[in-house]
């Protein structure tokens, strides 16, 4: 959680390296630091890349590298190819498997296009509607299971999970901040500023950490258009 460097604009970012130019001194660009809006930082709630990394030992306040803890543990694996590499029709198999029969799987535009490509030999039009060729489909099932594409979805990774192992946990619901009957208050820089707070006390999170996985470090051609995360 240390800062290495606040309050600064991003001015441009490069594509193919996904590297990022910002005003001010330049900072080391390693894999420790993350990037996020100012005064957001610890107060953003987890997303699937969090609950999906099995290293991560503070969900739920159990540890599931520790043993006897395996049932807590997050399924997590790498294309076949090896980091960098297509994943094709068998990794997203052995991930299906591996969770036992998610409802979804969830990824880029690239990762998805990549997996349509490896199908392109294969096609056929053989039964009534074949005079009506399409050259798109509806969606890519393996095992019965939807491939979904998400523009927020973090470029090289593919999520699966069942949809009632994810919850959203609230203190409360959203609303003002409303304190002595009053929502709007006059800012303390002693100019005439009035401010108001919107406030959620909630947090993204599982019930059953085994029914989530996900391939990581695939190679992802989406574009710049996709989320970076």
């Amino acid at each position: 959680g240390a800062v290495a460097a606040e309050a600064r604009t991003i001015t441009a970012i490069a594509e193919a390296t996904r590297d990022l130019t910002v005003d001010g001194a330049a900072f080391t660009k390693n894999n420790t630091h993350s990037v996020c809006f100012t005064g957001s930082w610890s107060f953003e709630t987890q997303g699937l890349r969090s609950l999906t990394d099995d290293t991560n030992t503070d969900i739920g306040g159990v540890d599931a590298t520790a043993a006897g803890n395996e049932w807590w543990l997050p399924i997590s694996q790498t294309p076949d190819a090896g980091a960098d590499g297509t994943a094709d029709e068998s990794d997203f198999e052995q991930l299906i498997d591996a969770i036992g029969e998610p409802e979804v799987l969830l990824t880029t535009r690239g990762i998805r296009r990549r997996l349509a490509d490896g199908f392109s030999t294969v096609k056929r039009f053989n039964d009534g509607q074949a005079t009506k060729i399409h050259g798109g489909y509806s969606a890519i099932w393996i095992d019965e299971v939807p491939v979904v594409r998400d523009r927020f979805c973090p470029k090289r990774f593919v999520f699966g999970y069942k949809k009632d192992a994810l919850s959203i946990f609230e203190l409360e619901p959203m609303g003002w901040v409303d304190e002595d009957g009053q929502r709007l208050r006059l800012s303390t820089s002693g100019r005439n500023v009035w401010e108001a707070y919107w406030k959620y006390y909630a947090a993204f999170g599982t019930k059953r950490r085994r029914n989530m996985g996900r391939i990581a470090t695939c190679a992802d051609d989406a574009p710049l258009g996709a989320y970076e995360a």
